[in-house]
């Protein structure tokens, strides 16, 4: 595959080979996904709106569990939301996304402290992520069950428009995998 990307610094543009090897350890130990009744108890910053669509309200919000999105739902977090991870904690989705910030207020997955689990979007439907700043993610290793990405869209197609990696801790900073983008 080739990418073309624009410079930071020279604003030009850049043709770079991007390798299609990857490991497929996606069963493997992977958390198991709760009932969309208990994800919502567990997490009260999450609303439901109709029947496939979950909300996360702008608002900083302090995540010290995994966050284990189904499949069926399309998942919207609203413009100027951070959402802060503890260490141990993982963000992993099999519903889309639709992640809408703005220059101005920017959606943010960061640490509570100096690092995080990291992000996988893993066979979910088409997704869009436009200002979204990821800060210190890791790669995802929980029991077994490792992605080398500190972000990761595995078989997620992806529009993406102004994402930021900041100090990305994983092996790689964004995977994007068997996806249209």
């Amino acid at each position: 595959l080739e990418a073309i990307v624009k410079g930071i610094t020279d604003l030009r543009e850049h043709k770079t080979l991007i390798s299609y090897r990857y490991i497929h350890p996606l069963n493997t130990g992977r958390p198991q996904y709760l009932s969309i009744e208990s994800l919502l108890r567990k997490h009260p910053y999450i609303s439901r709106s109709g029947n496939n669509i979950l909300k996360i309200e702008q608002g900083v919000w302090f995540i010290n569990e995994n966050l284990l999105i189904p499949p069926g739902f399309t998942l919207h977090i609203e413009k100027g939301t951070t959402l802060k991870f503890s260490e141990s904690s993982i963000f992993v989705t099999s519903s889309a996304t639709r992640f809408l910030g703005t220059n101005e207020q920017p959606i943010v997955l960061e640490p509570i402290a100096d690092k995080w689990g990291g992000f996988a979007s893993l066979e979910a439907g088409a997704s869009v992520w436009k200002n979204v700043r990821v800060n210190k993610a890791l790669n995802i290793n929980k029991n077994g069950w490792e992605l080398t990405g500190g972000v990761t869209f595995y078989k997620t197609d992806i529009e993406l428009e102004g994402l930021s990696i900041n100090q990305s801790l994983g092996e790689d900073g964004l995977n994007i995998v068997q996806s249209a983008f």
